[in-house]
């Protein structure tokens, strides 16, 4: 089995931006489609969800797919498969009206209670062993994102690409993966640093939401993710490894 992530670029909101393929001998035997939403729908040879199902032709090759400039697809492991897969199942129970499932593993009270009774409300986030050359990646990852993305400067707003240029010190990017939950990125000449407000984490939605923004930026910059307390005193209460594609949540620092 071979299996790939294509990220497709484009501004279709009924299109998936993402595709997840287990293909064999050319053909798909499984598929998961990601929207801009954060919504997943999944298909394999007994049953489809939503507009998602296999198709009966041979795919393009992955050097095929490369060629076009909408389509941005990368090898993945059979584990990194399974996870969306399974995620993709728990988005399907949720537009049926189940519960609402931790997407990622870990419950959004679990995590907000693990920073204790009273905390500071702006955990801060980096990736580990990341500098300044890792903004590129960022940059190009949010510009194919579905994500609501503002770039603040001291002359106001600017472009991402700016960051690009050297032109964006002392800036803030805010990404908001849903209109009441945000991620700010602080611009650094030593590390992609960001925080996250622990009052904006007010369902599982929200929290899964901000832990897609983290893991599709961990694995653009290629680095580990910790979350702290603010200022960064406590040890990590939650880890984000790149080996293992899983978060991990630490101690409580009750």
């Amino acid at each position: 089995m071979d299996y790939q992530r294509v990220t497709w670029a484009h501004d279709l909101p009924e299109e998936p931006v993402e595709l997840y393929a287990e293909i064999d001998a050319g053909f798909e035997v499984r598929k998961v489609d990601v929207f801009g939403d954060g919504s997943m729908t999944r298909a394999d040879a007994a049953s489809g969800s939503g507009a998602t199902w296999l198709s009966l032709a041979r795919m393009p090759s992955f050097e095929e797919i490369a060629q076009d400039p909408e389509f941005l697809p990368v090898r993945i492991t059979a584990e990194e498969f399974e996870r969306a897969w399974a995620r993709a199942g728990d988005s399907a129970a949720a537009a049926r009206g189940g519960s609402a499932t931790a997407r990622h593993g870990i419950a959004w009270s679990a995590f907000v209670e693990a920073f204790g009774e009273r905390p500071l409300v702006l955990p801060d986030g980096v990736f580990v062993g990341s500098t300044s050359a890792d903004w590129d990646s960022v940059t190009a990852a949010l510009e194919r994102s579905r994500w609501d993305v503002v770039v603040r400067g001291n002359d106001g707003s600017r472009a991402l690409s700016d960051i690009r240029e050297g032109l964006m010190r002392l800036s803030t990017i805010k990404v908001r993966p849903r209109p009441d939950v945000m991620l700010n990125f602080f611009f650094d000449d030593e590390a992609v640093l960001f925080d996250i407000d622990l009052r904006e984490i007010t369902d599982q939605d929200a929290f899964d939401q901000i832990l897609d923004v983290i893991e599709t930026l961990g694995r653009a910059v290629e680095k580990d993710c910790v979350i702290t307390d603010e200022g960064g005193r406590s040890a990590p209460v939650l880890t984000w490894t790149r080996a293992s594609g899983r978060f991990r949540l630490g101690p409580s620092l009750r």
